[in-house]
């Protein structure tokens, strides 16, 4: 619901090595998210929304054995050329997509981002792959603004479901006709039949960006278990050199958003099985 929140924090365990804090997002004297954020070692200064778990660190001060992985997204995702993506938009394996900002929308919270989607089918209807930048594009992405970032993606259901107006096929051919000057006005009579709330959102961050900030990131979202109502993924942000910058783990309700489908029910047992 928009409006105005209270965020209220407090501390639960205080120590030289680690702190716990609690979180509660308030809204109409209402909890609408509550979550813990976890400190270890020094304090790092950023307060990730949307989060439900999370664990920090002052990653400049941390000492530790590192060891190289070599790790790397499988499958590869196609390549790009950032600067005509930039410039123009597209290049030949990417397109932009603009998500359109009314009141009514189900992806308004996506209007803030300008997304570089493949325009080729993925490898797996289970991965949901862009590239991203903030709007407007002279603004950079921060390590503040990573707990957002990871929330802000189609979920992969919408590649199984026919007909998605948000599918990664969906959206490739509206960042064509958005490309070639062509108002989308069926966008504002998109409707979801969908809801997805997420249960639980555990972020790592692996590498803080820059103090000024970076203007890409690549996301790779995937879901791991679709069963039930249910879907918990994986999201990887990487930066544009491909390296690892953040890990979220998420757990979302599919919920029906016809009349009569018992959604608020459905989520107080789903709530009450889980004991949170």
């Amino acid at each position: 619901m928009a409006g105005d929140v209270t965020i209220a924090i407090k501390d639960t365990k205080l120590s030289p090595t680690a702190c716990t804090y609690h979180v509660s997002v308030i809204q109409h004297d209402r909890e609408c998210v509550v979550g813990y954020i976890k400190y270890a070692n020094a304090l790092l200064s950023c307060l990730l929304f949307g989060s439900r778990g999370l664990s920090c660190a002052n990653l400049h001060s941390v000492e530790g054995i590192s060891l190289p992985t070599n790790f790397r997204l499988d499958p590869a995702p196609p390549p790009s050329h950032l600067e005509s993506l930039a410039s123009k938009g597209a290049d030949d394996m990417w397109i932009s997509y603009s998500y359109p900002w009314y009141s009514e929308s189900p992806t308004k919270a996506l209007s803030h981002w300008r997304h570089f989607v493949p325009r080729c089918k993925t490898t797996h209807p289970s991965i949901v792959e862009f590239w991203v930048r903030v709007i407007p594009d002279d603004l950079n992405i921060t390590t503040e603004m990573l707990g957002t970032v990871v929330d802000q993606y189609p979920r992969p259901i919408e590649n199984y479901r026919q007909g998605s107006p948000i599918s990664a096929t969906a959206l490739a051919k509206g960042g064509a006709r958005q490309l070639n000057g062509e108002q989308l006005e069926d966008e504002k009579s998109v409707v979801l039949p969908h809801q997805y709330t997420i249960l639980s959102l555990g972020l790592e961050i692996k590498k803080p960006l820059p103090a000024a900030g970076v203007r890409w990131l690549f996301l790779r979202v995937r879901a791991r278990k679709i069963e039930n109502g249910r879907f918990d993924s994986e999201v990887i942000v990487s930066d544009e050199n491909f390296e690892l910058v953040a890990v979220s783990n998420q757990v979302n309700l599919i919920l029906d958003k016809g009349p009569g489908s018992g959604s608020k029910r459905r989520i107080a047992a789903s709530l009450a099985s889980q004991k949170l």
